[in-house]
């Protein structure tokens, strides 16, 4: 049998887990806002670039001037892995 605790522990108890919940639902929170910000920042460097130069068009949308698309095949060259 387990004995169950005096309720002035039962409710110091409740009162942690309840503290432990609202910083977990806060941190939550916090990772969903820095994970939007990143989102946000990512999408304005990627179109804007860094210096706030004039944006083309191209093929595959908005980007800076002094930037260039190109297939990854054209700047890339294959290897071969070495076995270890």
């Amino acid at each position: 049998m387990i004995a169950k605790p005096e309720i002035k522990e039962q409710e110091k108890i409740a009162f942690v887990l309840s503290s432990l919940q609202q910083t977990i639902e806060q941190q939550e929170k916090i990772i969903g806002k820095t994970k939007e910000l990143k989102r946000s920042l990512m999408h304005r460097l990627f179109t804007d670039g860094l210096r706030g130069e004039e944006l083309k068009e191209t093929e595959i949308g908005l980007m800076p001037e002094s930037w260039s698309a190109r297939r990854l095949k054209d700047v890339v060259e294959k290897t071969s892995q070495r076995d270890t």
